[in-house]
């Protein structure tokens, strides 16, 4: 499986969090946000080679499965 994300509209947000944590020398405070979406591509020969099972519910909702 391949996870991303298109950071492009996220600069802005990531610029200001580097410069919190630039100028207090530490992450505190800064709280993690979950993705808006997402996209699912899956590997099926190396979930196979790694011996893991994907539920058809899964492939169905993946954008992309390669053999």
């Amino acid at each position: 499986m391949i996870f991303s994300f298109h950071g492009k509209p996220l600069f802005p947000l990531i610029a200001c969090l580097t410069k919190k944590v630039i100028s207090r020398g530490a992450a505190d405070g800064v709280t993690p946000s979950p993705p808006k979406s997402f996209k699912i591509i899956i590997n099926r020969e190396t979930a196979n080679m790694m011996d893991i099972d994907i539920p058809d519910k899964l492939l169905m909702q993946a954008v992309r499965v390669y053999p």
